[in-house]
């Protein structure tokens, strides 16, 4: 099983806002660091924060969620580092996007 679960939305507004981008940066980011077996990344209907689309939930293996808008490829790349390594470069970056934690 993986360690997180992207669930990137990519319908309606997320998708005229990149949202289809966004998967594909996360899916060549993962692939290019070879965390496959870290990552699964799965198109999304609506994760419920519109206001800030286009919008990505990322899920622990232990249920907790964070969720990130406003997003654009290259934060896409930053989240897998920041979630797998805890990449501090990234932590400020990351802060910018992440609309709430469950």
């Amino acid at each position: 099983m993986s360690k997180f679960t992207v669930h990137v939305c990519t319908v309606g507004c997320c998708r005229d806002n990149g949202g289809l981008e966004i998967f594909r940066a996360f899916s060549e980011e993962i692939e290019r660091l070879n965390l496959q077996e870290q990552f699964t990344v799965k198109e999304a209907e609506c994760n419920g924060i519109c206001k800030y689309k286009p919008t990505v939930v990322i899920e622990t293996e232990t249920g907790e969620k964070f969720f990130y808008g406003n997003m654009d490829p290259e934060v896409a790349k930053d989240l897998v580092k920041y979630h797998i390594q805890n990449d501090i470069d990234s932590e400020k970056v990351i802060a910018s996007h992440l609309v709430k934690k469950e």
